[in-house]
């Protein structure tokens, strides 16, 4: 399994998010199985971009299908207990507070 994705330093931004987790074609959410660990440290991620770890953006992803209602709440990425945000300037302190809010334990 993969626990650890290191994105440091590199132009990923919010719609590279869809690499790692969104709703296929037929509603069907994926993400990857097994991350706990994001680094983002000076990457281009937003706000936007970290909230799409819990809640799915259609802007981010049009050609995903509606979420088939009975496998909603598989969708967040629990499995995440560490992201590294440091020097990403359009992160902002409501952002991490919702991300916060959206996973508890998070560090």
């Amino acid at each position: 399994m993969l626990y650890t994705l290191n994105f440091n330093d590199t132009e990923f931004a919010d719609n590279w998010m869809t690499n790692l987790i969104g709703i296929d074609r037929t509603g069907y959410p994926y993400r990857t199985e097994g991350l706990e660990v994001l680094q983002l440290e000076h990457t281009q991620i937003s706000d936007r971009g970290l909230a799409f770890l819990y809640k799915h953006e259609r802007a981010l992803q049009p050609r995903a299908g509606a979420i088939q209602q009975e496998l909603k709440q598989l969708y967040p990425m629990k499995t995440i207990k560490i992201i590294n945000l440091y020097g990403c300037r359009y992160v902002t302190k409501r952002g991490i507070t919702k991300l916060q809010n959206a996973f508890p334990n998070l560090i």
